[in-house]
């Protein structure tokens, strides 16, 4: 006999799908900050990369280790399995606004846009770093997968 979907089901996979999209973006905007910080003062562009690229996917995997974390400390009720997929919503309008704030009101001075030019013209010159930020960026969903299938074997 073929086994329906329950609703518990359902508002899990809202929560891991709309989760997923805000560990991702949290991970952007951390990195975003970073590298602006990292052209404010100068440093050179392959280190920018580097470091954006680390930080963000620490800081994504960081977030869906404490998430899987959050959501399994205790077993949920409908009720407040209801609520979670909401605030996660909320969050991802939070960090979205945050973002274009960020961009809307972030003044570089004239040796930050310096920095920014050389920044993108390194990245130009050098379009295999492209592909690696591509890659990496897949890598989020690879990581992901295997925290959460490692956690659901721990638990079975």
């Amino acid at each position: 006999m073929v086994k329906s979907i329950t609703n518990k089901s359902t508002l899990y996979i809202l929560i891991g799908g709309f989760s997923l999209f805000l560990f991702i973006e949290t991970a952007y905007f951390t990195g975003l900050v970073l590298k602006d910080f990292l052209m404010f003062i100068n440093q050179k562009p392959l280190l920018i990369f580097v470091l954006n690229e680390l930080i963000q996917i620490i800081s994504f995997t960081l977030l869906v280790v404490l998430g899987l974390r959050f959501i399994s400390k205790k077993e949920l009720v409908i009720k407040q399995l209801k609520s979670i997929p909401i605030v996660i919503i909320i969050l991802c309008i939070v960090i979205q606004a945050l973002q274009i704030l960020y961009r809307g009101f972030i003044n570089f001075e004239e040796n930050s846009l310096e920095n920014l030019e050389n920044y993108i013209s390194y990245l130009n010159k050098n379009y295999v770093l492209y592909v690696i930020t591509s890659i990496l960026n897949y890598f989020q969903y690879v990581i992901f997968a295997l925290v959460l299938f490692n956690y659901k074997g721990e638990n079975d």
